[in-house]
């Protein structure tokens, strides 16, 4: 649903009824499309109440004044709104998949244009976007070429002036526009007094332009509507002196998030939890500097689990698994060959269309920042097993014939099944990493992935399943049958994921610090929500396979170690839930005391070890007496694990996604807390992905083309690239001379260099940097826990 116009809304503002006639106003909690681009208005006639609306969505509509009557529906009303405005509420655009055609795009424009002034404006914001979206030169309407193509298509009312000067204009003039509807949506769907937002930070090195760093930060919700949403706030570049780089980035960063907040009417308090990699300065700024509840992100765990395990490392004394550092080798020596061998010329395609006229007819070559490819590499070279063998043997032969010296031979001649069996360790990775990396309320699904590979791959003592092989009865490679490389492989990554993840179930200082986000999101599926479930089964697994002295690799924990880890772990998840729907009670009742989260609260001193607390202690019998709050919180929750409620199956045969199962129950009002709750732990996301393209979108505003781009001409145009649903050219306001200077925000001219230093203070500064700023860089993502 496009954002609603200014005009319209002060149109609303302003409206005055005719005599006879009252304003009706949206009663609370009223979700309706009509009331967002009209009026609803009564009166009275022969003692009967009469309920009409009256349309403000144009200057025509308000100067019509016309009264569409409500009979109990809004069906004329919406039709009158998709006619004419080409609006549609967000639940029609969901059930009937309507994307807006070109020619719905061009109409609407075209209601718009009242004069030539703005025929050749619209052309001008037109050309604008075709330029941030592609990539283009801002002057390329300066080219003899686009000129001359403009003398031949393009009417004289639509000719405007492309050059560097108007498309830099006209992109502070969508950037104002569209940041100001960002703006009021995240205000729209901002829940008051609760922190429900969650943030996604993060920074990078350009890789085409030397010593230049990117900040990002991304929002994400689940809105009014249910939607789940995440909307990029801004980028932005700057060069790091010296002293930044040896310090670390952490008061740059901060300083610009808070100038980004500000200029979106956002405030630290609206934010609840985080999700980024664990690179030292990015999650002691969300964690610690931001005060959010900070969680992995999912594709960056497998990075830096995986990386270590297969001995992807620039050098190869810094590996700790020389032998899958060498196969690897021997893998690219083996792509090498094939692809850069010009007297063999097309043999190897020839070869795999012989055996298989449809398949393909390359191999595929590794990138070791993309470790993930080395899944797809492994199998096109499994698949294409065969035309490798027979192309090395004719290569060999043709050099006999030739009578020059025998090349080598295949070098991966000897590592088939060493290649199934990785293939078996990394192709579940690989699917956890995909999942995760989708844009969608799916992070229960990710949670369980990961379980399933805890179960798996990662618990040594399984079977690995053959992933090349199809059909039901799928072979396994038998723990006795394992290679010297995949057992080591295997058991590195059991070690990675472990220390990085699954400790939080085994470890009782991790205990303490973890949020539990994604298992508390698991405890509000209602498929998955039995907390002696999953989530039990895998805390047990972790615990009873829990190493305790690496001298001693037989001892584990016994039944009673493990049943107490299993009840820490089911607690804590149950307070987050707990302290959330008490955060959400107390705003609600207009609590003017600070509501401080169960999960904050600090406990009481241990006389003795945790473990002997844990099992002789006894809790002191508390003295105060359950409120109101806290009776009707529990008692919710209570009802909810005991609810047998499930997901229902759509026409389709498809079952409902979580998000409208949860729309459901605040509709029929079945739950209060528990749906407000839901909207703010699933707006965490399972993946930071998405920063990650728009900071590839940032690195590649800068073209041969573009190299005398201003630095916020370049952060502004990521916005707008990655921020399309709310850039609407027919709601661009032209900017004045006085507001186009006004128009940047904060967030871009806030100063990123650090402050000056006071001589006499020199010394205390030096300690507080010492204190506050890690001299991590940016490659120590493998090191966090």
């Amino acid at each position: 649903m496009p954002p609603v116009p200014d005009h319209v809304k002060q149109a609303i503002r302003d409206y005055q009824p005719r005599e006879g006639f009252t304003v009706v106003p949206k009663r609370r909690g009223e979700r309706s499309l009509i009331l967002d681009w009209g009026v609803r208005v009564s009166c009275m006639l022969d003692g009967k109440e009469y309920i009409g609306w009256i349309c403000q969505g144009s200057g025509s509509c308000q100067r019509s004044n016309k009264i569409i009557q409500l009979f109990g529906n809004t069906s004329k009303a919406t039709k009158h709104l998709s006619e004419v405005h080409k609006a549609l509420s967000t639940k029609a655009l969901a059930e009937h998949g309507r994307k807006r055609s070109r020619q719905e795009i061009l109409d609407r424009i075209l209601g718009v244009i009242s004069s030539p002034d703005e025929s050749r404006r619209m052309a001008l914001l037109v050309e604008t976007l075709r330029i941030i979206r592609n990539n283009l030169p801002f002057r390329m309407g300066e080219y003899e070429e686009s000129e001359l193509l403009a003398d031949l298509v393009t009417k004289e009312e639509f000719r405007a002036t492309i050059n560097r000067h108007t498309v830099s204009h006209a992109i502070v003039d969508l950037y104002s526009s569209a940041r100001f509807a960002v703006r009021d949506y995240l205000l729209k769907n901002r829940t008051k007094g609760v922190a429900s937002f969650a943030m996604v930070a993060d920074f990078w090195s350009c890789k085409t332009q030397q010593a230049t760093k990117y900040l990002g930060m991304r929002v994400y919700l689940i809105d009014a509507d249910w939607n789940y949403r995440s909307i990029l706030l801004g980028t932005r570049h700057f060069e790091p002196l010296y002293e930044e780089r040896c310090a670390g980035f952490r008061g740059v960063f901060k300083r610009w998030i808070l100038e980004l907040l500000r200029d979106f009417g956002l405030e630290q308090n609206d934010f609840y939890g985080a999700t980024s990699d664990a690179g030292p300065d990015v999650k002691w700024m969300l964690g610690t500097g931001l005060s959010l509840q900070w969680e992995w992100c999912m594709p960056h765990l497998t990075n830096a689990a995986t990386k270590t395990a297969f001995g992807i490392v620039p050098q190869r004394s810094q590996s700790k698994n020389i032998m899958m550092t060498d196969l690897i080798s021997r893998m690219a020596q083996t792509i090498y060959a094939v692809r850069s061998n010009e007297s063999m010329g097309s043999l190897f395609a020839e070869l795999c269309t012989l055996l298989d006229p449809g398949s393909t007819t390359q191999l595929l070559s590794h990138k070791d920042h993309r470790f993930m490819g080395l899944t797809r590499v492994i199998r096109r070279i499994l698949e294409k097993w065969e035309p490798l063998v027979q192309f090395f043997e004719e290569r060999r032969a043709k050099a006999v014939r030739e009578r020059r010296q025998p090349p080598q031979d295949l070098p991966i001649s000897k590592d088939k099944q060493s290649l199934l069996q990785l293939l078996a360790l990394l192709d579940p990775i690989t699917v956890l990493n995909v999942r995760a990396q989708g844009e969608t309320a799916n992070q229960v699904e990710v949670l369980l992935t990961a379980y399933r590979l805890r179960m798996t791959i990662l618990d040594e003592s399984t079977d690995l399943p053959d992933r090349l092989a199809t059909g039901s009865g799928r072979p396994v490679h038998r723990i006795a049958q394992l290679t010297a490389v995949v057992r080591l492989t295997r058991a590195l990554l059991a070690t990675g994921f472990e220390a990085k993840f699954f400790s939080r179930y085994t470890d009782r200082a991790k205990m303490r610090q973890c949020a539990y986000i994604p298992e508390a999101q698991m405890l509000l599926h209602p498929s998955y929500k039995n907390p002696d479930g999953a989530l039990s089964k895998i805390v047990r697994l972790c615990s009873s396979q829990c190493v305790i002295d690496p001298n001693q690799p037989n001892l584990r924990l016994n039944s009673q170690a493990i049943q107490r880890n299993v009840d820490k772990v089911k607690a804590s998840v149950r307070k987050r839930i707990i302290s959330l729907m008490m955060v959400i009670a107390k705003a609600e009742a207009g609590a003017n005391e600070p509501c401080v989260p169960l999960m904050e609260l600090a406990p009481p001193p241990a006389a003795y070890s945790e473990e002997l607390m844990d099992m002789f202690g006894e809790a002191p019998t508390p003295t105060v007496q359950v409120g109101v709050h806290e009776a009707r919180v529990e008692e919710e929750l209570d009802r909810w694990l005991a609810d047998p409620i499930r997901l229902d199956t759509l026409p389709d045969n498809t079952a409902e996604s979580i998000l409208k199962f949860w729309q459901r129950q605040e509709d029929t009002n079945n739950y209060h807390f528990l749906p407000r709750v839901v909207r703010i732990l699933f707006a965490v996301p399972a993946s930071s992905a998405a920063i990650e393209r728009d900071f590839g979108v940032s690195g590649m505003m800068v073209t041969s083309q573009r190299t005398s781009l201003s630095k916020y001409n370049i952060d502004m145009c990521s916005f707008l690239n990655r921020n399309r649903d709310f850039t609407d050219i027919c709601d661009c306001k032209p900017l004045t001379d006085d507001e186009y200077d006004n128009a940047l925000p904060a967030n871009m001219l806030v100063s990123l260099e650090p402050a000056d230093i006071a001589l006499p203070f020199a010394d205390e500064w030096e300690i507080q940097m010492m204190q506050n700023f890690s001299a991590a860089s940016f490659d120590e993502e493998s090191n966090g826990e």
